[in-house]
């Protein structure tokens, strides 16, 4: 797609307790992707000051991620998951990304991955009222998942930090998808003040 036809995302890294009026916005910033569940197996506690200060700040298009926890079992931390968000006032219904990276977080086999990932699909299907995509790299796809290509329906939000939010330049097609809906080009970035990751989107 065109670049002039990129439209930008924010991912917030660490705590978000308040963004300036308006900033994001003036800057081409209209979606944020906030982490609900830790690869540790507890969520994210900042989460819910981060969907307050994103919606104080005109942010209306929050989604959200889990890193999965690989040792823990998998209903419990999607219902622990989903319970967080209710407690915490966090409304569903939105994007809920499944964050696949770090091979040493993972189980030890490719076979043993594809299936958590099924079940962690599974469960959010069952329980969760929104839909579900998976960020992966190339680079990280290959060794968790043997570039397995059975999760295709599902939009892939793709990490390559090339500076540059072109959804497809430098892309190479990898288990199964044939594009990204989502691209992180850039990590551990200052904007407006907080410390973010730069996505753009179709």
């Amino acid at each position: 797609m065109s670049f002039l036809r990129t439209r930008a995302v924010f991912q917030p890294c660490f705590i978000v307790l308040s963004l300036p009026s308006n900033c994001w916005k003036k800057k081409g910033h209209d979606r944020a992707v906030i982490q609900l569940w830790r690869s540790r197996g507890i969520p994210n506690v900042y989460a819910p000051y981060q969907v307050h200060a994103c919606r104080e700040a005109g942010i209306d298009d929050i989604q959200f991620y889990m890193f999965p926890d690989a040792k823990m079992d998998v209903e419990e931390q999607v219902l622990d998951m989903l319970a967080f968000m209710k407690d915490n006032g966090i409304d569903g219904g939105r994007m809920m990304w499944i964050d696949i990276e770090a091979p040493s977080l993972f189980k030890p086999t490719c076979a043993e991955n594809v299936k958590f990932l099924k079940d962690i699909i599974a469960s959010l299907e069952k329980h969760y009222d929104g839909p579900i995509g998976i960020y992966a790299s190339h680079y990280q796809w290959k060794p968790i998942m043997c570039g397995n290509t059975e999760f295709t329906k599902y939009p892939l939000w793709w990490p390559h930090y090339d500076s540059n939010p072109d959804m497809m330049h430098n892309w190479s097609s990898f288990g199964g998808w044939a594009k990204p809906v989502m691209k992180q080009y850039n990590g551990d970035k200052v904007v407006c003040g907080q410390d973010v990751d730069l996505d753009s989107y179709e």
